[in-house]
């Protein structure tokens, strides 16, 4: 799976958080923790609204601290601010 079946299910209007859920563990190698849900969708809230994406994301605990432009990115987030922006 890549970007353009990415954007095909974003489109169809499933739920996000199914649908991040598929993402993060099918289009990651290796797959990244479903814990991760609640931070993307907050990274993905703040880019769609146009706020600012150099503060410090909600990462799970545990992990490293990221600003949310590199959750964005790294997680491959992008295509969900594009369909809402659409």
């Amino acid at each position: 799976m890549g970007y353009l079946s990415t954007m095909a299910m974003i489109e169809s209007g499933a739920d996000r958080p199914i649908l991040l859920r598929w993402h993060l563990q099918t289009n990651h190698y290796q797959p990244v923790s479903t814990d991760w849900i609640p931070c993307c969708e907050w990274v993905i809230d703040r880019a769609i609204a146009g706020e600012d994406l150099d503060v410090i994301a909600p990462v799970p605990e545990g992990y490293k601290l990221l600003v949310a432009r590199r959750v964005l990115e790294e997680l491959h987030l992008r295509p969900w601010v594009q369909v809402e922006l659409k």
